[in-house]
């Protein structure tokens, strides 16, 4: 998932490789894929440097061999220590949904739960709004 400005999550979407396609090594396909996005992203006129550091409006959320990972503005990958994440404006109020639920373990389907935690960010949250798309990708 991206948040952000809509373009990035566009070329995200059509125009990035899939993580799994390029590489055998978890850490190294993701550098790899990460490089590969930050070069669309620039042609694009997405990344800006900022004090010597490049810059893009937006972060993503990917799974990489099963696990989370956030990609920050500032290209920090970061690797959740929960098994749920959340990016964007209802960053906080998503995970404390996620939480609430899971240590109560209802609902447990977890497309259920991802559902009801951008409902919850979307009531606090005046810039979630629905409709949510989710994706789903192959563990």
């Amino acid at each position: 998932g991206v948040s952000g400005l809509p373009r990035v999550a566009h070329l995200v979407r059509y125009r990035a490789p899939e993580v799994d396609s390029i590489g055998d090594k978890p850490v190294a396909a993701l550098m790899r894929w990460t490089d590969a996005v930050r070069q669309i992203l620039k042609e694009a006129g997405l990344v800006r440097v900022k004090e010597g550091v490049e810059e893009m409006d937006a972060r993503m959320l990917l799974i990489v061999l099963g696990k989370i990972v956030e990609i920050d503005s500032m290209w920090q990958v970061i690797v959740p220590v929960y098994p749920y994440w959340a990016i964007g404006s209802g960053q906080r109020y998503a995970i404390a949904a996620m939480q609430a639920m899971q240590r109560v373990g209802v609902p447990s389907d977890p497309r259920e739960r991802l559902q009801t935690a951008m409902e919850v960010a979307a009531t606090f949250d005046p810039a979630v709004r629905p409709p949510f798309e989710v994706l789903e990708g192959v563990p």
